[in-house]
């Protein structure tokens, strides 16, 4: 593999993946100025500087402009140092890279390979568009410390076929033998494995279950009780009522029953309490909600949070107030990116 602008298109440097960069080159006075002899050298890890794999390519107009593409090998760190520097012409010109360590969903050797496309083997359920595909060997990968690895963004993604369109074209086209990584991205349209952390995944679940429940109360026939047949329970427990199924005649007993709250009363109260805004208030750790912190805890859950990936074998899940940005509670999830959690626990 050589020089290839296509590695620039990356939404940010992958790690263990060719990437490319634009130089410019500005003589002592601040002018572009084309190179004459290009001298690239290479920092990994704060190593001491090497001879970069490739060399800049001069882009042609003589506006002190080049690029290079770093190798999947020196890539796979966690600083890359690189200085560009020149036998004549204009000053050296240095650059910092930090390479992005994302999450492995999956890993296969790819069916078949185009162009513009790669067809996933084993295939995966779930919608892969947003993520990023990296080959790792076979055609178009591997290498020497993975120097020739291809990282692209996928654009569109079959869940029947497997097949992922990537954007841009390879450098070098993938085939059957070549091996591969999925990873995971903020970019993602959908999670996998079933784990919810788009706040559009919650308010689809939502959705679900409110049709869900509709059609199950139609399908049994339920239907809501009208003005009419409440008035006929509330006769049923009127004072009189009472005294004569229990025989009971006493003047005192009628006071007592007389003293209840009336249908008036009830539905005032009820019309009251429903139409009461409820008071943000959370309960603290190991403390016992009330009615209006339990709801509140409820709805911000349900509404407004956050999933982060610990990186460890848990993730936390952040869940915000009404104003969005202050955290109400967080809670511990026994999962990650690529695990579905199974339980969680309250930690602040």
């Amino acid at each position: 593999m050589a020089n290839h602008i296509s590695h620039a298109s990356l939404p940010f440097p992958v790690k263990n993946a060719r990437f490319t960069v634009l130089v410019p080159f500005l003589d002592a006075g601040g002018d572009p100025t084309d190179p004459a002899t290009p001298d690239t050298e290479v920092s990994q890890d704060g190593g001491p500087f090497a001879d970069a794999a490739e060399e800049v390519s001069t882009i042609s107009g003589s506006n002190g402009l080049g690029f290079i593409t770093l190798s999947g090998a020196e890539m796979n760190n966690s600083a890359v140092g690189v200085c560009f520097k020149v036998g004549s012409g204009p000053k050296a010109t240095l650059m910092t890279i930090s390479p992005r360590l994302l999450p492995v969903l999956s890993q296969g050797t790819a069916s078949a390979g185009a162009a513009g496309s790669l067809t996933l083997n084993p295939i995966l359920a779930y919608d892969i568009t947003g993520m990023i595909l990296r080959t790792n060997g076979g055609a178009g990968g591997g290498g020497t410390g993975g120097a020739n690895n291809q990282a692209r963004l996928v654009t569109a993604y079959n869940t029947s076929t497997g097949t992922a369109t990537v954007q841009p074209n390879w450098e070098t086209t993938p085939d059957n033998t070549t091996t591969y990584d999925v990873l995971y991205t903020e970019m993602a349209v959908s999670s996998p494995n079933g784990i919810v952390t788009t706040q559009t995944e919650w308010n689809n679940i939502v959705s679900r279950l409110d049709v869900a429940i509709s059609t199950r109360l139609a399908t049994a026939s339920y239907t809501a009780p009208d003005n009419a047949t409440i008035a006929s329970i509330a006769a049923l427990v009127a004072a009189s009522a009472i005294r004569a199924a229990v025989g009971l005649e006493g003047a005192n007993l009628d006071d007592r029953l007389d003293a209840l709250p009336t249908n008036a009363d009830l539905a005032e109260a009820l019309t009251t309490l429903m139409g009461t805004a409820l008071t943000e208030s959370y309960a603290a750790q190991g403390a016992a909600p009330t009615r209006d912190q339990a709801l509140m805890m409820v709805l911000q859950i349900l509404t407004t949070f956050s999933i982060t990936d610990n990186l460890n074998g848990t993730s936390t899940l952040t869940v915000k107030k009404l104003d969005g940005s202050t955290t109400a509670m967080t809670m511990t999830l026994n999962g990650d990116a690529s695990t579905p959690p199974t339980s969680s626990i309250r930690a602040t």
